[in-house]
């Protein structure tokens, strides 16, 4: 994302509470999100995420996706063909259902998008007595370890809402600031409003349930064939044109799958550490 469409993206969603907080039961909260894919790397990425919160379920995004969306429902509701359109960069997806107490992440590889869900588990933080404020937000200190990275997060009881970005809630207050010790993953507060109606959708999405161990067997077999249905013809013939020359040619698929497996391996870096597949 070029960096003055992701600075104006910010103002999004920008602090809208004047007075005391009043309890709703939608909102949406927006996060500016700072990580490395790469860990050796010194490069930055940005994105702008958002959190909607609702009654029985709460669902973690990227503004982003919340477009495509929006759009793909909208299409769907009147009845035209729509493709759906995925965010690059799905893992930070995450959907929690408070009535059944499962939470799901998602993983896209290639067109296939998968789904992973597991029991919402009690995160072990370590409230802390140090305070600071951010905005006009008075907020304490908590921390954890969790899956091979130390976080340090700083809420607010000023905002009644025990939630915060990705999996990371159960405080007695919003999450306003959060990131780990290795500098790697930030996730920055920049603003909370309202939702009328109900935007979290999760049921036109065509996800393929897996579990922990089927999750890494697939995400290998897509690394050592990444192009395997395109491959197959799948999908019809496929033919790419470049600037220099528009005329349709085969692709050469044994470069394409060696620079998309360099890729891979340089996205060695997420967000549950432990969790990082060791690829050829």
């Amino acid at each position: 994302m070029q960096k003055k469409h992701y600075q104006k993206l910010l103002f999004i969603f920008l602090i809208c509470f004047t007075g005391s907080f009043c309890f709703s039961q939608n909102y949406k909260i927006g996060y500016t999100m700072n990580y490395k894919k790469d860990s050796l790397s010194d490069e930055i990425s940005h994105r702008v995420m958002i959190l909607l919160v609702e009654k029985d379920k709460t669902k973690f995004t990227s503004y982003e996706q919340l477009i495509n969306d929006s759009l793909y429902v909208k299409y769907q509701q009147k009845k035209s063909s729509s493709f759906r359109k995925y965010d690059y960069d799905y893992d930070f997806m995450t959907i929690a259902n408070n009535r059944t107490q499962e939470i799901s992440k998602f993983k896209l590889l290639g067109i296939y998008l998968y789904e992973l869900s597991t029991p919402i588990s009690k995160l072990n933080w370590q409230i802390q007595n140090d305070t600071r404020k951010i905005g006009k937000f008075s907020c304490q200190k908590a921390t954890l370890d969790f899956c091979g990275r130390k976080w340090e997060a700083w809420f607010t009881k000023e905002i009644p809402l025990n939630e915060g970005p990705y999996i990371f809630k159960g405080l007695p207050g919003l999450i306003l600031s959060l990131k780990d010790s290795e500098g790697d993953y930030e996730f920055i507060f920049s603003g909370i409003q309202k939702s009328s109606a109900d935007s979290i959708d999760d049921k036109s999405m065509k996800s393929l349930p897996v579990k922990e161990v089927q999750l890494e067997k697939v995400s290998l077999e897509y690394y050592n064939d990444p192009y395997k249905e395109l491959k197959s013809g799948a999908f019809g013939s496929y033919m790419i044109t470049s600037p220099n020359d528009p005329s349709p040619k085969k692709p050469d698929f044994n470069k394409m799958a060696k620079e998309k497996q360099e890729s891979i391996r340089k996205e060695n870096n997420p967000i549950e550490l432990c969790k990082a597949i060791k690829y050829p």
